[in-house]
């Protein structure tokens, strides 16, 4: 099983990076996450789509074409 950012982790490493200054703007954020989605998109569907199956789709994204 992977490691997983638990929500109190995230919002203490989100705490600190705006503390420090290096918190990015939110318009970096959401492009970053609009680049991924656009990359992954047929990937994402697929896992989505094997979603009655317990981990299929993941690793499924883990592979290149």
């Amino acid at each position: 099983m992977e490691n997983k950012i638990k929500p109190s982790d995230l919002a203490r490493q989100a705490a600190e990076l705006h503390r420090t200054g290096k918190m990015p703007p939110l318009e970096e954020v959401l492009q970053a996450v609009a680049e991924a989605r656009k990359k992954y998109a047929d990937k994402i569907v697929a896992a989505r789509n094997q979603g009655s199956q317990p981990h299929a789709g993941i690793e499924a994204l883990g592979k290149e074409k």
